[in-house]
């Protein structure tokens, strides 16, 4: 074992999602020196990232993936349950399901009412501009589709992200949008206004010249990675931040040691240590290094440099569970793929023509209200509900949980406005239907913005020891009400035409006792199947410390003068949908600030 050292003005831990959009825009300085340290290795020619339709081989495997799990869910019947998150420059940009998806204006209300000036939607808008290059499709694809609502002025068209709408598709993405638009759900504005409601067409993280993934690892590092003043680390494991305390009793930065091929190495910071590794590993790292709750590190025999209680807190995911119907035999699925003739045209068609399955993702989304496609009794029943919850003051609860309770039971009676979406996928995610193989539409149904809010926290001064993650899956009980109806929902798709007209009457299905029918039944399939939908935030919350905060709204950490923090876990509350658009979006926005208190321009 030897110890080797370095020097530089910035590092940055974890070449993620914004870790790399954050070093990417501050080594546009050229005399600024940006260091990246990642875990993983750098896979951006690898199949198994650059083809979309490869988008499930990653995942769980340890080349590609830190594959974490929960301690076993009380509310999911005890069970443990896998969360993904990419070991790979790039991050989970580079593993995800590249559906391209934003936030309600709304959200940043309650980033601003939660003491974070400077982060509202005005602000944040044109750094989603920003990250992206929007190919729009061309007029065939969007009239097939519906989707005139796109609008290209709101879409970035010089960013390093591409994203389009594949021109591959299968039919029953076309006929969920149009079994929805018969029920006036189709969008009318487009999503990246803030203001979704219905089925739509997402975009996807797609390179339509190439027809591969566009991540953090090849459109933020690669292009630049040949700057003499940006440099990366691969299969470099952090073991903490080294801190030291200044004159006045605040903390500096001073550099972070690491680990590769055995040897333990440290490198300088001269000004900045930029975290994000992510709403799993940030909070890890800060309490490796000494920052937390004093009564998890002094056990562990951690030094405590900062006490915040708050670190590891505040975890928030999108539950989702996923429900399968039997398509007619007929019928358009990667189902089919498995038969060698099928695959063997697909693999042709990507390879020479850069089209067929594997060039395209699941893009056929819907965000909904729900209080508009409940019957009157399940209405008046949500309606008592909310109006308890918001009356209960017996229930002991944060200021921030209040502002956040607050706008989440306002959304549940607004027909504007989406608690949750549906997605349909014309491929059996779970193949448990037959051994053989049939035909089918899966279902996914996401509760947007869950009450139920978990921790992670390390368990032992060992870095490479996975935390204790326990998201507390549905323990909120206004959660499971919600989720439910949302599921229930799901015997209402199945029957819209034209996509029922699709579907086998009497066909197989998952569960294999039928979708269910009452609120009970949606209750237990909701325990029995509930997963994270692997969008993990919250962890190190943007928001004043009292609140429950880790950073300020200069991303600083509290108590620090030069340790900040740029990924997910900075989100004081979940956006809906997947969060990829928004952690680009952030990291921009972190990218300016620091930017600014470098005072270099």
């Amino acid at each position: 074992m030897s110890l080797l050292e370095d020097t530089f003005d910035v590092i940055v831990i974890g070449g993620g999602t914004a870790g790399l959009v954050v070093a990417n825009r501050l080594s546009e300085i050229s005399n600024l020196q940006v260091l990246i340290l990642e875990a993983g290795e750098n896979r951006n020619s690898d199949p198994n990232i650059s083809v979309p339709g490869f988008v499930v081989r990653a995942l769980g495997d340890p080349k590609y993936d830190w594959a974490f799990d929960t301690v076993p869910q009380e509310e999911l019947n005890g069970r443990v349950v896998n969360l993904p998150r990419g070991k790979v420059l790039g991050g989970s940009s580079a593993i995800n399901a590249l559906a391209t998806m934003y936030p309600s204006k709304t959200l940043f209300d309650v980033w601003t009412k939660l003491g974070n000036h400077g982060w509202d939607a005005d602000t944040m808008g044109p750094y989603y501009k920003k990250s992206e290059n929007f190919h729009r499709p061309d007029p065939k694809l969007v009239e097939e589709l519906s989707m005139d609502y796109l609008d290209s002025s709101l879409h970035g068209n010089e960013g390093p992200i591409q994203t389009s709408v594949p021109n591959y598709y299968l039919l029953p993405q076309k006929l969920w949008i149009d079994s929805w638009k018969k029920l006036g759900l189709r969008v009318s504005k487009d999503p990246i206004s803030g203001q979704a409601v219905g089925a739509f067409t997402c975009p996807s993280y797609i390179d339509p010249k190439s027809a591969t993934r566009s991540h953090a690892g090849n459109a933020y590092y690669e292009p630049v990675s040949s700057r003499a003043n940006l440099h990366l680390k691969v299969n470099a494991m952090v073991e903490k931040i080294l801190l030291s305390k200044s004159a006045d009793g605040s903390v500096i930065a001073t550099g972070v040691q690491y680990k590769v091929d055995g040897q333990i190495k440290i490198a300088h910071a001269e000004k900045e240590v930029i975290l994000s590794a992510g709403a799993f590993g940030s909070p890890a790292i800060l309490e490796l290094s000494g920052i937390g709750d004093e009564a998890l590190l002094s056990p562990l025999g951690i030094d405590v440099v900062l006490s915040n209680p708050n670190v590891g807190e505040n975890l928030q995911d999108h539950p989702t569970t996923i429900m399968s119907v039997e398509a007619l035999d007929n019928s358009d699925s990667l189902d089919s793929l498995r038969e060698p003739e099928r695959l063997q045209e697909a693999i042709r068609q990507y390879t020479e023509e850069k089209t067929g399955p594997f060039s395209m993702a699941f893009n056929a989304m819907a965000y909904l209200p729900l209080i508009d496609l409940l019957e009157s009794a399940d209405k008046s029943s949500l309606e008592n509900l909310v109006s308890y919850l918001a009356n209960n003051k017996t229930r002991e609860i944060s200021d921030a949980q209040r502002i956040q309770q607050d706008y989440i039971l306002s959304l549940l009676l607004d027909p504007n406005d989406s608690i949750c979406y549906l997605t349909a996928a014309p491929a059996e995610f779970f193949p448990v239907l037959s051994p053989q193989g049939i035909n089918t539409v899966s279902m996914v149904s996401t509760l947007l913005h869950p009450l139920s809010r978990g921790s992670t926290h390390i368990q032992s001064n060992d870095p490479t020891k996975h935390p204790r993650i326990d998201p507390k899956y549905l323990s909120h009980p206004l959660d499971l009400e919600i989720f439910a109806r949302i599921i229930l929902l799901q015997r209402k798709v199945v029957s819209l035409q034209p996509l029922a007209s699709r579907l086998k009457s009497n066909g197989r299905t998952n569960p294999p006792n039928g979708l269910p029918k009452t609120l009970e039944e949606a209750k237990s399939w909701a325990r029995e199947s509930t997963i994270g939908q692997y969008h993990p935030s919250g962890t190190c919350s943007m928001m004043p410390k009292e609140l429950g905060g880790v950073v300020d709204e200069r991303l600083v950490v509290y108590g620090t003068k030069n340790l900040r923090i740029v990924d997910a876990s900075i989100f004081p509350m979940i956006p809906k949908g997947p969060i990829t658009s928004t952690v680009y979006a952030v990291a921009e926005r972190a990218s300016d600030i620091i930017r600014e208190d470098l005072t270099i321009t």
